[in-house]
């Protein structure tokens, strides 16, 4: 007996020039196969979930690069417009005793920001440890030489 394979030329053909369409059957599915699909679902919603997060992440990151983005835009383009650019300068409080007056000056030139009058702590003169010994008894003298040695 000679046994003949069947080739299905029409659908291959069919298939060639794009006149074929697949057809779905629905299947019953399976205790097994539900709780693999089960498990795949699960996986997936925690895969959605860490993406849901990171995107929020990214999102927040890249608004707060565009605000200081716009920022940076917005002092440049002052600049220009009014033809002066703001800097920041170290100054640094003097206190002139003399005419009870506190400067506060720049430390490239020296130039005197502002000035305000000394305030009543301010008018006090601060004496360090070793400049007050001499008003103190002798045992007071000692107790301070004990404090200074014990901190070094």
């Amino acid at each position: 007996m000679e046994l003949k394979v069947y080739q299905p030329t029409v659908a291959t053909n069919a298939k060639a020039t794009g006149n074929y369409e697949d057809s779905k059957d629905r299947v019953r599915i399976d205790p097994d196969k539900e709780r693999k699909l089960t498990e795949r679902l699960v996986g997936a919603l925690k895969e959605l979930e860490i993406a849901e997060e990171e995107k929020r992440q990214e999102t927040k990151r890249l608004g707060e690069r565009v605000k200081e983005l716009k920022e940076t835009a917005n002092r440049l383009a002052e600049y220009i417009r009014s033809g002066w650019e703001e800097v920041s300068v170290p100054c640094q409080w003097w206190h002139n005793y003399t005419n009870g007056e506190a400067e506060l000056r720049r430390e490239d030139t020296g130039g005197i920001v502002t000035s305000r009058r000394l305030d009543a702590d301010e008018r006090q003169l601060r004496l360090t440890v070793e400049d007050e010994t001499h008003l103190l008894p002798a045992i007071g003298r000692e107790s301070i030489k004990q404090k200074e040695d014990c901190n070094e």
